[in-house]
Formats: C-alpha cells, structure tokens, sequence
C-alpha cells in the first residue's frame, strides 16, 4: 500500500543554527531597575534628527541580576504605526537566554499616551513572555519632548520583579 520512501538526509533538509556571541565584560553591563533608568538606556540609541519621522521599535533583554545583554532594533514602520512581532522579540529572548524584556517605541509627535492598540499588545507579549519562563518588564513610549510613559509605572503591568524568574 505504502510505497518505501527514503529517509531524509541533512544535505536534503535545511539545518537550522543558532549561535549566540556575548561580546561583552559582564561588570560592564548596564543596570536597569526602573522606568526611568530604561528611559535614559533607550532615549540615547534614538537619533534625535529622525525621531519624528517613523515609529520604530527598540528592544532590551535583560538577565537576572536587570542587566542589559543586549538591544534589538526590532521594526521600523510609518509615521503612525509600527506591529510588534510578538514570537520574534521572544524568540530573540530565548536565544540571548533573557530573563526580561523591555521594550520602547517612539511616538513621531509630542503625545506618549499609549493607544489602544499599545496596550493590547503590551498585555499579549507579557502573557506570551511568561509563558516562557520570561518577564516584559515595561514599555516606554518615548517622545522628541524629552518625556516618557511607562506601563510597568501606570500599573499596566506588572514591571520591574524579576524575582520570580531567577
């Protein structure tokens, strides 16, 4: 009934590789522990003369001790909009070993009030992060006004405990 088939080979299969290379001395890690910590962290990666220009979509993974291992420039979009990829930022997370993820976009105006679409998506990747042993931290909504807005300080969500991670 069934014919035999060969098995696969790897020339016949893509192979996936993941590599991580931590080029970095561990003391010189940067500590974040508060909103406006992360704020000063994302406020110096955004270039000044373009800010107002797209939405764009910066992320941080930290490990256990709410130290920065690194950052992630995870989209750039329109002038009005920019989705966050919930299952790519993760999978950045686990592949960096992160133990939290904070993540900032900028609004191309003075406003930092989070939409509505803000929100719901901050929920989801909190919800999908715990799911892997991770923690969203907080989201910063920056803006070329020098002001910011934090989830984890307007209690959206739970913010900067890591403690039931470690």
């Amino acid at each position: 009934m069934f014919e035999h088939i060969n098995p696969y080979t790897l020339n016949d299969i893509p192979e996936i590789k993941l590599s991580y290379h931590p080029y970095y001395n561990v003391s010189n890690k940067r500590l974040i522990f508060n909103s406006e910590r992360s704020y000063r962290l994302f406020s110096t990666l955004w270039n000044r003369d373009t800010i107002n220009l797209n939405e764009e979509i910066l992320v941080a993974f930290l490990n256990h001790d709410y130290k920065v291992i690194g950052i992630w420039h995870h989209a750039k979009w329109t002038s009005r909009s920019c989705p966050i990829d919930i299952r790519k930022i993760l999978s950045v997370g686990l592949k960096s070993n992160a133990a939290g993820i904070i993540i900032a976009h900028n609004h191309p105006e003075t406003s930092t009030t989070p939409s509505d679409a803000d929100k719901d998506v901050t929920k989801q990747l909190e919800k999908a992060a715990s799911l892997c042993w991770m923690k969203l931290v907080d989201h910063i909504i920056i803006s070329t006004e020098d002001e910011y807005f934090s989830f984890a300080d307007a209690n959206i969500i739970q913010g900067y405990s890591l403690s039931k991670y470690a």
